[in-house]
């Protein structure tokens, strides 16, 4: 048997054979909890030298019963690690992978799951009125179908008028249990759009753009995903 290959390790199921640390999941996504806790201690694993010891007890075909190999019992320490934090149970109005993650790094050691909510508003809000109540449409409509969740989460992008241009924004509604929804805009990233009548063509433009809208127009250096995070943290940590 040749050398062991290091993996990252995703609560999705997925893994991918690459060096440890790379930050993401096969579909784009920042690399869950799982694995960055499996990261962690499989490159602790690597550094002290259980790796070569290892592969040099695979070669001597160990065999008893009771031994347990440090690839599988990190995988154990990690699920265990993560079900001892506790937590509780948190709903992301969306399945929309990048807002699940954006959710899940600020809450570790809860479980929290995307739902297909709808935002009862147009595909392409116009507007801080429109954005907002598709974000709280989202929010109510996890609220009233999922019960007992700690935190449920409503998050809608929609482009908003400032007096230089648009701009396009995530709205953030967070509320713990049955208390009321703190607001949270996003930050605000300046695009092509025009006013009415431009939807068409600016619409054809982030598509061509494979509708990376944040990352079309900062040039690749801001994600969607960070706009999001950090939006959600800000409302997480609201004091009032």
């Amino acid at each position: 048997m040749g050398n062991l290959m290091m993996k990252d390790y995703h609560t999705c199921g997925l893994d991918k054979t690459e060096n440890l640390g790379s930050g993401k999941c096969l579909d784009g996504a920042p690399v869950c909890d799982y694995g960055r806790a499996m990261s962690r201690i499989l490159n602790n694993i690597y550094h002290d030298g259980r790796i070569n010891r290892y592969n040099e007890q695979i070669a001597h075909k160990e065999t008893s019963q009771n031994y347990m190999d440090p690839i599988t019992k990190a995988m154990e320490e990690a699920k265990e690690s993560l079900e001892n934090k506790g937590g509780g149970l948190i709903i992301v109005g969306s399945r929309n992978s990048v807002k699940i993650e954006a959710v899940r790094v600020n809450f570790p050691g809860y479980r929290v799951l995307g739902f297909e909510a709808d935002s009862g508003i147009r595909s392409q809000p116009i507007g801080r009125e429109e954005t907002l109540k598709g974000s709280l449409n989202r929010l109510n409509h996890c609220k009233n179908s999922v019960a007992n969740a700690v935190v449920y989460v409503g998050i809608e992008n929609g482009l908003i008028e400032h007096t230089d241009g648009w701009y396009d924004a995530p709205i953030i509604t967070l509320a713990y249990g049955e208390k009321e929804p703190i607001i949270i805009t996003g930050c605000e990233i300046k695009v092509s759009y025009k006013g009415e009548g431009d939807m068409e063509r600016y619409m054809k433009e982030v598509g061509l753009a494979n509708n990376r809208v944040t990352e079309y127009f900062t040039h690749d250096k801001v994600t969607r995903f960070d706009i999001i995070r950090q939006a959600v943290k800000v409302a997480k940590n609201t004091r009032v």
